[in-house]
């Protein structure tokens, strides 16, 4: 179907949502305050996100030099002192400010940015890897992609009920250091490498980050009032966009300096100019994975201390 129908094929699925959201959440409605909506702070927040990440992704590819570029990037601070502005003086605001004074909360977004920032990799640097140095097709990536993906669903299941039993500091800091050890392994992958090799390692990244995503959601909804869970749940999946949409801007750029550098060196040592660039390719593939392992294990500290100082408040 080309690559129009990973876009296309979602439409059915986003029409169908909303329909049975507003079938279901209309019966909810009466049960609810009538709290004014945050038109302005949701409208200038969109566009700090749009001004900065097209601003980003830009910069790589058309130069940071750009009068496009250079604008986007000035118009961001403004939207948000603008939204800063704003959400001070909203009487519902879409982002409350004494969410940062709330533990729970900016733990589990700091730890959810920080741990999508540094797992994202795998979807804009892992497909290369499978179909230039692997030589597989778009079949066996997908294959690989959804190995992760069921091992995602299948222990962020668990982990709440894990939570509920073990506890959700002690979960959440085995999540993210599987998912470090994941990205750790997949850093040693090269070119001779076989699938079941990286579906083990591709699925133990399924596995953190499954038990994670429970906890930090565990984390916020016991850190909150039962009528703030909509928006502090907002807040931890902003975290996690925003940790999603950076690490292509960010990462994508560290991958491309790392890539130019050692084919430079490579070619500084004569070696042959075919097998320079998938060397290269192969070094720069091992050093993101092994920087975004070492942010999710500085993620699993971070959630791990702020977890205890939680517990010691509490008692």
């Amino acid at each position: 179907m080309g690559w129009q129908g990973v876009f296309l094929g979602r439409v059915p699925f986003a029409l169908l949502a909303l329909f049975l959201g507003c079938v279901w959440l209309r019966g909810n409605r009466r049960h609810e305050t009538e709290e004014p909506f945050d038109v302005l702070g949701a409208v200038t927040l969109f566009g700090v996100m749009l001004c900065l990440m097209v601003g980003l992704r830009l910069g790589r590819s058309i130069g940071w030099t750009s009068p496009v570029v250079m604008g986007l990037l000035t118009f961001a601070p403004l939207f948000l002192a603008a939204f800063w502005w704003s959400e001070r003086r909203a009487a519902w605001p879409v982002l409350p400010f004494q969410f940062f004074r709330v533990r729970g909360v900016v733990i589990s977004s700091v730890t959810m940015f920080m741990a999508h920032f540094g797992a994202f990799v795998i979807w804009f640097i892992f497909p290369f890897y499978v179909g230039n140095s692997l030589g597989y097709g778009p079949f066996t990536l997908g294959v690989m992609m959804a190995v992760m993906a069921a091992a995602n669903t299948g222990f962020s299941s668990t982990g709440g009920w894990l939570c509920d039993r073990v506890g959700t500091t002690v979960i959440g800091t085995i999540g993210l250091i599987a998912l470090s050890a994941g990205l750790l392994l997949m850093g040693f992958l090269d070119a001779e490498s076989g699938l079941e090799q990286v579906a083990l390692r591709i699925a133990l990244v399924g596995v953190g980050t499954g038990l994670f995503q429970a906890s930090a959601f565990t984390l916020m909804m016991s850190s909150v009032p039962a009528q703030r869970f909509g928006t502090a749940g907002a807040a931890v999946a902003l975290a996690q966009s925003l940790g999603t949409v950076l690490s292509v801007a960010v990462t994508g750029g560290i991958f491309a300096l790392s890539n130019g550098y050692h084919l430079g060196i490579l070619e500084a040592i004569g070696s042959g100019s075919a097998d320079n660039e998938a060397m290269a390719f192969v070094l720069a593939y091992r050093d993101v994975f092994w920087m975004g392992a070492a942010i999710a294990i500085v993620a699993a500290g971070v959630f791990l201390m702020g977890g205890l100082h939680k517990a010691g408040e509490s008692a």
